[in-house]
């Protein structure tokens, strides 16, 4: 079987909405896990998660508090399709829990108020960011 897979989602480019992919990137040589940058196409990755006892994904969602931790192993809601050849990353999830029953999907949800044109964290999210690396750590090591 493979090592845990960590995958961080969302667009660096859109501010706080690139949270996963930042604590991922933080992550590498840090945890005894792969580390995969999901941007924002989960679905060609598939073959990466195949053949895995877990993943842990990380991603942005709205919140009224930003750096607010979720995690959960049940897919949050789903949003809107942004056009006829993508998949929101709660979708993809749900196609693969179905095409591999074998893996086990836990999400680290993080809470952003909101999501902008342009590079960098918020305030909130920039000081979060430790608890959010820690949190990480601790579900990679089973904690």
């Amino acid at each position: 079987m493979k090592p845990l897979l960590i995958v961080g989602l969302g667009n660096p480019l859109m501010g706080d909405d690139g949270i996963g992919a930042l604590v991922a990137e933080s992550l590498a040589g840090h945890v005894d896990a792969d580390i995969l940058l999901g941007g924002t196409d989960l679905l060609r990755y598939a073959a990466e998660m195949e053949g895995r006892k877990r993943v842990i994904l990380i991603d942005a969602v709205e919140s009224e508090v930003a750096g607010e931790i979720t995690v959960t192993d049940e897919d949050p809601p789903d949003e809107p399709p942004a056009g006829a050849h993508t998949l929101y990353a709660p979708a993809a999830v749900g196609l693969f829990r179905h095409l591999m029953p074998e893996v086990r999907f836990t999400w680290l949800l993080v809470g952003v108020r909101s999501a902008r044109v342009g590079e960098g964290l918020s305030p909130e999210l920039a000081a979060a960011m430790p608890r959010l690396r820690e949190r990480v750590m601790e579900l990679a090591t089973g904690h």
